[in-house]
C-alpha cells in the first residue's frame, strides 16, 4: 500500500516537474534564438549566479522537509503551524541579506564575469525571491501536500515562458530573460504561499523548538548535498563564462542546459523520497527498497540518453537552440553522463539525510571542491572541462553511496 502512494505521489510531482523542465526548456530555446550565442551566454550564467545564491535554501530545504514529515507521521498539527512560522520569518530575514550583499557584491562581481552591476542586483533580487518559494515547498513535502507542490512548480514554469514571450514583444534583451526568470518564481511563491497560510495559521502557535544537535547534524549533510548539486551544476558555466570567450561561454551553456535534461527529468525523486523514507525511519520501518527503485530509475534514464545520443542530440540541440549552436554539439554527450552521476549522488544523499547517516558529508564537499578546483586550475579547453566534471562527478556518487554502505553496516553490526 505504501508502495502504491509512493508511485501515485511520485507521478504526480513528476509531472509536475516535467512542466516545470519544459518551461524551462522552453524559457531558454526561446531566449537562445532571441540573443544569440554572445548575449545567450551572459544571461546563462546570470541564471548561474541565481542558483548558486539559492545554496541557502538548497541547505536547510530537506531538514524542513524531515521535520515536517516526521510532525506530519506523529499528527502534531500545532508544532506543524509553528514550524511554518518559524521557516517564513526565518527565509524573509534571509532573502534580506540576499539582496544586501547583491548590492555590496555588485561592481566586484560584475567586473569578475563581464557583466554590468546592475545585472548581478537584479539577480540578487532573484535569489530572494526563490528562498520563501524553495523552503515553503520542502514544507509542503513533508506533509504530503504534493499536490500544492505540484501546483506551485506549474506556476513557475508557465510564467516564465508568458513573461519572456512579453519580453519579447516590447524588445528586451538579456535583462528581459532575467525579469521574465523573476516573473516565474513570484508565480510559483504565490501559489504555494496563500494555500499553505490558509491551511496552517501562524498566529497563536508557540515556539517551535528544534534540537539544535540533531538539526546540526542533518544540515551537515544537506549543506554537503546541495553543495555537491549546485556548485557542480552551475559553478563550471561561471569559471567558463570568466576565462573563455564569450562565444565559447555561450556554446558552454547550451552544453550545459542540454547535458541537465537527465538531472532535471529525474530531479523530482529526492522530494518524493526524503519524506517518506523520513516517515518510515521514524515508525521504524524498513525504506531500501524506494533508495534502490530510484537509483534504477536514474541509470535506466541515463542509459536510455547515451543509447541514443547519435539521434537525439543533434534533434535536442537544434529544438534547444536552432544551428547556431552546432559547435556544442560534442560537448553535450559528456556533461548529460556528469549529470546522471550527480543525479545518482543527490539521492544518495537524500536517502542518507532520512536515515541520519550523514558520514556522507565530508567527503562529499572535500570531492566538490576538488573538482572545482580542477577546473579552474586546468581549463585548456572547453573538452577538458567536461572531462573533469565527468570525473568528478562518479567519484563523488561512489563515496556518498560507500559512505551510506558503510554507515549501515556498523549499524547492523
Amino acid at each position: 500500500m505504501r508502495g502504491m502512494t509512493f508511485l501515485r505521489s511520485g507521478s504526480l510531482v513528476f509531472l509536475a516537474s516535467l512542466i516545470l523542465n519544459a518551461g524551462g526548456f522552453l524559457f531558454h530555446s526561446v531566449a537562445s534564438r532571441w540573443l544569440g550565442v554572445d548575449a545567450y551566454g551572459t544571461l546563462y550564467a546570470l541564471i548561474a549566479l541565481y542558483s548558486l545564491l539559492t545554496m541557502p535554501a538548497q541547505f536547510i530545504a530537506p531538514v524542513i522537509a524531515k521535520h515536517a514529515a516526521e510532525l506530519a507521521a506523529l499528527h502534531q498539527q500545532t508544532h506543524l503551524r509553528a514550524l511554518l512560522r518559524q521557516i517564513v520569518l526565518l527565509f524573509l530575514g534571509i532573502a534580506l541579506g540576499i539582496v544586501a550583499l547583491s548590492l555590496l557584491l555588485a561592481h566586484p562581481l560584475g567586473g569578475y564575469l563581464h557583466l554590468a552591476p546592475a545585472a548581478i542586483l537584479l539577480v540578487g533580487v532573484m535569489g530572494a525571491m526563490s528562498l520563501p518559494s524553495v523552503v515553503l515547498r520542502a514544507y509542503a513535502q513533508g506533509v504530503h501536500a504534493f499536490g500544492l507542490y505540484a501546483c506551485s512548480m506549474i506556476a513557475e514554469g508557465v510564467g516564465k515562458v508568458l513573461a519572456l514571450s512579453l519580453c519579447f514583444v516590447v524588445g528586451r534583451t538579456a535583462f528581459g530573460g532575467v525579469e521574465a526568470f523573476l516573473i516565474g518564481l513570484l508565480a510559483g511563491l504565490l501559489v504555494i504561499t496563500l494555500p499553505l497560510l490558509r491551511r496552517y495559521p501562524l498566529l497563536g502557535v508557540p515556539v517551535f523548538r528544534w534540537d539544535w544537535r540533531r538539526t546540526a547534524l542533518t544540515t551537515s549533510g544537506t549543506a554537503a548535498s546541495a553543495f555537491a548539486l549546485v556548485a557542480l551544476g552551475y559553478a563550471d558555466v561561471l569559471f567558463v563564462k570568466h576565462n573563455f570567450s564569450a562565444a565559447d561561454a555561450g556554446l558552454y551553456a547550451v552544453a550545459s542546459l542540454g547535458g541537465k535534461i537527465v538531472l532535471y527529468f529525474v530531479g523530482f525523486l529526492p522530494g518524493v523520497l526524503l519524506p517518506y523514507v523520513a516517515a518510515l525511519q521514524a515508525r521504524g520501518e524498513r525504506s531500501g527498497r524506494f533508495l534502490f527503485a530510484s537509483l534504477l530509475f536514474i541509470a535506466t534514464c541515463g542509459l536510455f540518453g547515451v543509447v541514443l545520443y547519435p539521434i537525439i542530440g543533434p534533434l535536442l540541440l537544434h529544438a534547444l537552440a536552432g544551428r547556431h549552436f552546432d559547435a556544442a554539439l560534442p560537448l553535450m554527450l559528456g556533461y548529460g553522463i556528469a549529470m546522471t552521476f550527480l543525479a545518482m549522488t543527490n539521492a544518495l544523499a537524500t536517502y542518507g539525510i532520512a536515515k541520519h547517516r550523514l558520514g556522507f558529508a565530508i567527503p562529499l564537499i572535500l570531492a566538490t571542491c576538488g573538482t572545482l578546483a580542477a577546473i579552474a586550475t586546468m581549463h585548456p579547453s572547453l573538452t577538458v572541462v567536461i572531462d573533469e566534471l565527468v570525473v568528478g562527478n562518479v567519484g563523488m556518487a561512489l563515496i556518498v553511496a560507500g559512505c551510506i554502505l558503510w554507515q549501515a553496516r556498523r549499524a547492523t553490526a
